[in-house]
């Protein structure tokens, strides 16, 4: 079954839901997809396991800047709807081979029913999210500094960054001169000018200088520069750095004085390049002071102590501007070249590369220092490209709000590892406006209008959203490029007449503020007062309605309402109504009105993948993604939900890591070591289980190493996997073939079917204990803790240990016994189960060689959870009643490794053998006497255990364990042809075979007395040295005169 829409299970009734965050549709799959999937695939196999109805829907993401760059490349000449049909074109190819090859993988999912954003109703979902969060006021748009792309010319969010530290910027020390001399400097100095010293990494950024910050409680030094006759203004921990980039020695400087940060405010400064820059939005020279200004969120100890503030350029001095009130000025266009209103001389040149040496030249003699420096820079990491920070109206959801919500509800959020759940947080806290719209044209558009007379102000409507969204439904989204329809027949009819005020009637809209309600109606675009939050015309003001609520309004509207306000004990509760003087007519909503080009961050749309995919009332039980996710699918979603639902979208997230080549590396073709799952799977002849082993031996570690030779060793692993599975049913194939599937039945009454459970050999016991072991293990730990790398190495541990000691102990029963003997029901039974027991362990991990055993044991008698349950309780019973055994079969083990490794010695320079035998059982011809004088040993009572306290014994566990003619406990004097051993590892040994074992247990010095058998004792039939002058042994006889009397007969 490849195919969970075989069940007919819908999402809405599912007792399991699995949410696929969805790969993007942009080139064949990676390492990194069959990791992420193959996981994803063993948490549904598993549930299917347990009995669980599960719902899996794969998805894709196939809208963005790579898949629109890889359809067109750099060709900026073709028209929205060429770039988006030869987008879609590439997408739906991408999508469609990938779900192909994620088929192969042997992924159990609902292929029929796919999700990707491309789907219209998917489409829509978005928009009427947009608007939901508009509405709840997550939603603004605002002027801000974000980040800006010079390669694709659109605005990016931090979660699309990724820092180079490589990068080279130029290191520029700059002087700022004050323009008045501070009374602070004794007379004598006053002669000279003095100036800041201000570091920078960004030339360019210097011609949108506003300010100079400092901070007021550091302590600075005036210093005279006795060479140029300059007074220099520093942080006094910067001293002697500066006498450093200037190659000098101290006596170059005079201390002047030294003073507090403090002393610094309001402190005028000539522009750094000088008046002729400072011009307003109208072009007019305006009447700006430089100034000084503290700041408190300087680092102490970095830098010179000034910082220049460029508030269209940075964040943080965006902010400080706003709280000093100091202007903006946008001198960068998209294309991040410098703007006319920059000066004649930078216009047109792009800012990080001839701009930035164009300001220095500029700034002539006010360059103190200029050298290169290598940092971390911010790059995109999709294009690989540097960005710049760039003053920009985009729309920004408030992640303000959203913080405290969000950390409480991803408080309830289980992590796997828990050790990675708080990676997370530093995407939550105090994370930046996150920026959701992009200036490109494949994805989903933003559905807004602007109106040109009034500075393409954004119409947020939301009849005309949904109406918007209800044709995306039916038609997609293309429309809303195509210039042939015009606006009238987008808005509809009731939405027409309030935009336009076709009517004379009033349109009234209404916002709870307090315990009041303010009715406003505008001469502009009729909308909510909340929207006027949102106003961002060049000239604004606050203006305050009580204490509940405060909004910013543009000046012509702050007049019109002040004009028909009635104030009443700080509440405005007099409706504003004012008549309607615009009289717009269709054709002019054709014309005045224009739609927004803006589509949405893929992150904005992948992130609502929840609320387009799962029913309304469920949330994911688990979602599986990489670490990445953290800033990228998981906080998106996280955001978004709590946002609309005030919950986190998922229960628990699994977090795998990244695959790497041998050397740690990542994966690329300039580097020549990319390896696809396609190449493994045509190298093990389709086997998706060796894959799918690798995956589960990668688990959730941080690095998932892929090459040639790894592979090499998990098909030798998976192969001694296949020869154990064969082993077993090649001997039990009479007992299946005689009894069917006795799994079931030997579980609920092993009395009428199997040897009562205590009369089995304490190896049948050992063999149980251990895979019982594994399989509670793998139910209660390895599973629920998606532990697949521990699953996978404990299971490897398990069938050597099975095949090396168990297998080997019982093959003389299995081959040598009658077909029918109780011993080997017993051990056939026996392997039945643990057969059965392994299936269920490892069918999530190795389906297909879990489905031919399968096939091989036989119709079960009942269903796989039922059967999951039995064999759940059974393995919890085996572990704990023959808990004793595994350290007793160590030891005994441990023993044959001593003892076999004595069988070659070197005599005169030449490799000679103690005691004949064959290299693949060097015991087989020994008769073992250990001695019995220190019976207080732990070793002696764990062998003695296993021997089943008689004094010899040729079939017991210990002798069948060591593969010898016999084992005897007594004493060691009788050493007539005997070759004694004094071995003195055992106990080495043991915990070699990483047994838990308590420390300091005795069990050196152990004497033991080997006596060859004589070739005339073997068995001719069973090979064992246990008959005399070459008869038939006492087992061996009667089954052959059987077989010879029916041949007679």
């Amino acid at each position: 079954i490849k195919d969970l829409a075989t069940g007919n299970v819908s999402v809405r009734d599912a007792d399991f839901i699995l949410h696929d965050g969805p790969p993007y549709a942009n080139g064949p799959i990676h390492f990194g997809h069959a990791l992420n999937k193959i996981l994803k695939d063993f948490v549904v196999r598993r549930q299917k396991v347990c009995g669980k109805s599960v719902s899996f829907i794969p998805g894709w993401d196939c809208h963005g800047l790579p898949i629109e760059l890889a359809a067109v490349g750099s060709n900026l000449s073709l028209s929205p709807m060429s770039v988006r049909m030869a987008s879609l074109e590439r997408a739906t190819r991408c999508m469609t081979d990938q779900l192909v090859a994620f088929r192969e993988l042997n992924i159990l999912a609902d292929w029929n029913r796919p999700y990707s954003t491309l789907d219209p109703c998917y489409q829509a979902t978005v928009m009427r999210a947009f608007y939901d969060l508009y509405a709840s006021d997550f939603i603004v748009r605002e002027h801000k500094p974000v980040y800006w792309s010079r390669t694709t010319r659109s605005a990016i969010s931090d979660s699309e960054l990724e820092y180079n530290p490589e990068h080279q910027s130029p290191s520029l020390y700059f002087l700022a001169e004050l323009l008045i001399q501070p009374t602070w400097i004794p007379t004598q100095y006053r002669k000279y000018p003095t100036n800041v010293v201000v570091w920078t990494t960004t030339p360019w950024t210097i011609v949108a200088n506003e300010a100079i910050i400092f901070h007021p409680s550091d302590e600075y030094s005036v210093l005279l520069d006795k060479e140029t006759e300059r007074n220099l203004i520093v942080a006094s921990h910067f001293v002697n750095v500066l006498c450093k980039l200037l190659g000098c020695g101290p006596t170059r400087f005079e201390l002047i004085t030294s003073l507090r940060g403090e002393c610094f405010e309001s402190y005028a400064y000539e522009p750094p390049l000088g008046r002729r820059w400072g011009y307003n939005h109208h072009g007019n020279r305006r009447c700006h002071r430089y100034r000084l200004i503290p700041g408190d969120f300087l680092e102490h100890d970095k830098g010179t102590g000034f910082v220049h503030c460029a508030p269209a350029h940075g964040k943080e001095d965006f902010d400080f501007a706003r709280r000093h009130g100091l202007p903006l000025r946008a001198l960068v266009d998209e294309e991040t070249k410098f703007t006319q209103e920059a000066g004649t001389d930078l216009a047109g040149m792009l800012v990080q590369d001839e701009g930035n040496s164009a300001v220095i030249d500029l700034l002539g003699d006010r360059v103190l220092v200029l050298d290169t420096i290598q940092h971390s820079y911010p790059y995109e990491w999709r294009t690989k490209q540097p960005v710049i920070t760039r003053l920009s109206e985009q729309w920004f959801i408030n992640t303000d709000k959203l913080e405290g919500p969000a950390k409480a509800a991803y408080a309830d959020v289980n992590v796997f590892p828990p050790e990675r759940k708080s990676l997370m947080q530093s995407f939550i806290e105090k994370r930046p406006f996150w920026c959701i719209s992009r200036q490109r044209n494949w994805g989903i558009p933003i559905p807004v209008l602007f109106h040109k007379p009034h500075h393409n102000r954004a119409l947020v409507d939301g009849a005309f959203i949904k109406a918007v969204a209800e044709r995306v439904s039916r038609e997609g989204s293309d429309f809303w490029w195509n210039s042939a329809i015009p606006n009238s027949q987008l808005i509809p009819p009731g939405c027409l007449e309030k935009v336009c005020s076709l009517s004379p009637s009033q349109v009234f809209w209404s916002l709870k503020i307090g315990i009041e309600t303010i009715n406003v109606s505008i001469r502009h675009f009729v909308m909510p007062v909340s929207t006027f939050k949102r106003s961002t015309g060049f000239m604004k003001t606050y203006f305050y309605l009580n204490v509940f609520a405060s909004f910013v309004v543009d000046r012509e509207f702050l007049h019109l309402v002040l004009g028909q306000c009635l104030l009443k004990h700080h509440f405005i509760w007099t409706a504003v109504a004012l008549s309607s003087q615009w009289n717009l007519t269709a054709c002019a909503a054709d014309t005045e009105l224009i739609r927004g080009t803006d589509i949405f961050d893929v992150w904005f749309e992948s992130g609502l993948s929840w609320l387009a995919v799962l029913p309304k009332d469920r949330v994911a039980d688990v979602c599986v993604e990489g670490l990445d996710q953290f800033r990228g699918w998981f906080s998106s979603s996280l955001l978004l939900s709590v946002a609309l639902t005030k919950m986190a979208p998922f229960k628990s997230l699994v977090v795998h890591g990244f695959t790497t080549d041998s050397e740690g590396r990542k994966m690329s073709k300039s580097l020549g070591n990319v390896l696809s799952p396609q190449e493994v799977l045509r190298a093990t002849n389709g086997c998706t289980d060796v894959l799918r082993r690798w995956t589960a031996a990668s688990g959730l570690g941080m690095r998932s190493t892929v090459s040639i030779n790894a592979f090499k060793a998990h098909t030798i692993a998976y192969k001694k996997l296949r020869n154990l599975f064969r082993f077993i049913l090649g001997n039990v194939h009479d007992l299946l073939a005689k009894e069917g599937r006795v799994t079931a039945p030997i579980l609920k009454d092993s009395s009428s079917v199997l040897v009562p459970i205590e009369q089995l050999s304490l190896l049948d016991k050992w063999y149980l204990c251990i895979v019982g072991n594994f399989c509670v293990n793998c139910f209660e730990i390895y599973y629920p803790q998606h532990r697949y790398e521990s699953l996978i190495a404990d299971c490897d541990q398990l069938v050597s240990r099975i095949s090396s000691t168990y297998f080997n102990a019982v093959k003389d029963i299995l081959y040598c016994d009658a077909s029918d003997s109780a011993d080997r029901r017993a051990i056939q039974h026996i392997l039945i189960l643990t057969a059965e027991a392994l299936r269920h362990c490892l069918s999530p991990i190795l389906p297909d060689l879990m489905e031919e055993v399968n096939v091989a044991l036989g119709p079960p008698l009942d269903t796989t959870p039922e059967l999951s349950k039995l064999l759940h309780q059974a393995a919890v019973e085996w572990s704990r009643d023959y808990a004793h055994l595994p350290e007793a079969v160590a030891r005994a083990c441990a023993l044959r490794q001593s003892i076999a490794a004595r069988q070659r010695t070197e005599v005169d320079g030449k490799e000679t053998k103690l005691w004949p035998g064959p290299t693949s059982n060097p015991l087989a011809r020994l008769h073992i006497i250990l001695d019995e004088k220190r019976t207080d040993s732990k070793d002696f009572e764990d062998l003695k255990l296993l021997n089943g306290r008689v004094d010899v014994e040729s079939t017991s566990a210990l002798c069948r364990i060591l593969r010898c003619a016999s084992v005897r406990f007594g004493s060691t004097s009788e050493r007539t042809n005997c070759i004694e051993l004094n071995l003195d590892n055992v106990g080495e040994a043991v915990h070699g075979e990483e047994t838990e074992l308590e420390a300091g247990v005795d069990s050196h010095h152990l004497t033991c007395l080997l006596r060859v058998a004589h070739d005339s004792t073997q068995c001719p039939r069973c090979r064992r040295y246990c008959s005399a002058n070459k008869a038939l042994c006492t087992r061996c006889a009667p089954l052959v005169s059987e077989v010879q009397h029916e041949v007679s007969c």
